[in-house]
């Protein structure tokens, strides 16, 4: 035999006069920040009378005075006790939700309901009640949490700028040609006149070594006005390297889930590629230079992320992610990551001839035949438009063998878009770089040649790896992979569309390896309803913090609803169960250009 003990603020009573009606209901099926990832724990609603009704009545009120109001919900809790063994154990720990829209509140009654306390609904309230903006304005976020992007702007080849270089070139050589013979005549007039003997003509010898020191005075003049033209066109023709801020993903998540009180937790983040994501946002300005840094990591007010309910919102999706709250922890993981963590194991609905589960259906529901995957391209950045592969990822559903076309019945489109644009990193230089490059080549040589040190050439060479922009100033937010200052090399560790199939593979019907586990997996199910069992607390608090069960035979199930009758010892619950049923489909993938 069962007791329920209930609490209002800390006090005991406060039971409602429906107690006898009260069940408990785990629903994970949703489609808000929570989506399947925990439980919408709620009760039927309760009815509080009497003192328990002015205590409620009294604690809206003092939203008047300096107290609390409406928007804080009374904090509830609900207890077991076995009458028996005399052990009593949490089942709810909640508080009574006065804003909600369903709550009817009378001087002598309230009915409302009941809410888990720190759940995802109250994630999905508070992040949307923030922005990344209002985190800097209070010193959450500081410019110690930024991450340094440096930038090019990757000039386009103009037909006066190539001419103009090319004639400088030309004239360069001849110049330094004509100069260095010059100098070598001289010399060479110099070496030739004895300077002991019979005939030595001191005029002479002064007359050639002044013609020695002429031509390299002018040879040393001719490279200075040469160097200081080089840089010249450098400045004018080649802007130099810029510095904007940008801000990790997981720095990002870190800090939202900080204010809200939470450690943020994510084997995502573990991912080398993933560890190193960087958002960059648009730009309305360009960055510092000579290592300055300016602007901005986090969101701006132009971003769709700029809300932080948002941020949440377009990475679940974006990622095939879920949210769960553990304690004070967040943890943000591929929605398969509780699967291996399943402790509650189903009863033997299926041997048991007074259970026997005389039917199911199949999730077909569940297909896709057509997925895109896609990011942004930004028209005030050529290179996203130049350097278009990578922006978008199909993975089309088809069956092996067809009898007939008119039949064959796979359907479902879904489309996730992320409003990001992928940066492109500087690979080769420019028609004009390539020119200016060549020309500070001849003026390092000659300079190197003469006993000087010049490196001008390395200023154009070694912005290779950076990310290119075409102009200061961008339209679209970024996402980009780094590796201290530059962008990677191999174009697979770059970021690309397809990066993101990584986390929507495992909801695949066919049977494919997962490209981050290296298993097999599939998305195939068997879904059963209305089935009724046994049902007590261990049952309850081991499914309310993972949905994810495991059959007497060991294959994988997701429970979708759970209505606990109390009282009783039972539930009514809804669940799916993995089974391969079809094996006549494949996959077919495409990489726009």
């Amino acid at each position: 035999m069962i007791d329920l003990l209930y609490e209002m603020d800390g006090k005991s009573s406060a039971t409602p006069i429906n107690a006898k009606e009260i069940k408990l209901k785990s629903d994970w099926n949703n489609n808000s920040i929570e989506d399947k990832s925990e439980a919408e724990v709620s009760t039927n609603s309760l009815q509080f009378a009497l003192s328990d009704a002015t205590a409620i009545n009294d604690r809206i009120a003092s939203g008047l005075n300096g107290g609390f109001g409406i928007f804080e919900g009374v904090p509830y809790k609900i207890k077991l006790r076995d009458l028996t063994s005399g052990v009593t154990a949490e089942i709810l720990d909640g508080y009574i939700d006065l804003a909600d829209e369903h709550s009817i509140i009378s001087c002598d009654q309230v009915d409302s309901v009941i809410k888990k306390r720190k759940n995802l609904d109250w994630l999905t309230t508070q992040a949307d009640g923030i922005s990344f903006g209002y985190l800097a304005n209070i010193g959450v976020i500081t410019i110690a949490d930024s991450y340094t992007v440096p930038y090019v702007l990757n000039q386009r080849p103009e037909a006066f700028a190539v001419v103009m270089i090319s004639m400088s070139i030309y004239m360069t050589t001849v110049a330094l040609i004509d100069a260095i013979k010059a100098l070598a005549n001289s010399i060479a007039d110099f070496a030739a006149i004895p300077f002991a003997g019979v005939g030595v003509n001191i005029g002479a010898i002064i007359a050639a070594a002044l013609r020695v020191v002429a031509a390299a005075i002018y040879a040393a003049a001719l490279v200075v006005a040469l160097v200081a033209m080089i840089k010249e066109l450098i400045d004018q023709l080649f802007p130099p390297v810029r510095r904007g801020r940008g801000m990790r993903l997981e720095v990002m998540f870190q800090k939202v889930s900080q204010h809200l009180g939470l450690t943020f937790s994510s084997t995502i983040f573990n991912i080398p590629k993933w560890k190193n994501a960087i958002y960059y946002p648009q730009k309305s300005e360009g960055g510092g230079i000579l290592g300055a840094v300016k602007g901005v990591g986090h969101p701006n007010q132009s971003s769709p992320i700029y809300n932080c309910g948002d941020f949440f919102r377009i990475f679940k999706d974006g990622m095939n992610a879920q949210f769960k709250i553990d304690g004070t922890t967040l943890h943000f993981e591929r929605s398969d990551f509780w699967d291996s963590k399943a402790v509650w194991t189903l009863p033997d609905v299926e041997t048991d001839q007074s259970k026997r589960l005389s039917s199911f259906n199949y999730n077909t529901s569940e297909i896709l035949s057509n997925l895109m995957i896609g990011l942004q391209t930004d028209y005030q950045d050529e290179n996203t438009l130049e350097n278009f592969k990578g922006t978008n990822y199909q993975i089309i559903t088809q069956p092996n063998a067809i009898g007939n076309l008119d039949y064959v019945n796979i359907k479902g489109f879904a489309d996730v878009r992320l409003p990001f644009a992928r940066a492109t990193r500087k690979d080769s230089l420019t028609v004009v770089e390539a020119l200016l490059a060549s020309l500070a080549n001849i003026v390092d040589s000659t300079i190197n040649f003469l006993g000087g040190s010049s490196k001008l050439a390395s200023t154009i060479t070694n912005r290779k790896g950076m990310m290119a922009l075409s102009a200061d100033t961008t339209g679209v937010d970024k996402l980009l992979i780094m590796n201290g200052q530059n962008i990677p090399l191999n174009k697979a560790d770059q970021l690309n569309a397809s990066d993101f199939w990584d986390f929507h593979a495992i909801n695949s019907f066919v049977e494919i390896t997962d490209p981050l586990t290296g298993s097999l997996v599939h998305n195939q199910y068997k879904i059963f309803e209305g089935v009724r069992i046994p049902f007590c607390y261990e049952d309850w608090l081991a499914l309310l913090g993972n949905n994810k069960f495991l059959t007497s035979d060991g294959k994988i199930g997701e429970m979708n609803t759970v209505e606990w009758d109390i009282q009783n010892e039972e539930a009514n619950i809804s669940y799916k169960i993995k089974h391969l049923y079809t094996k006549n489909l494949k996959l077919a993938f495409n990489e726009g250009e």
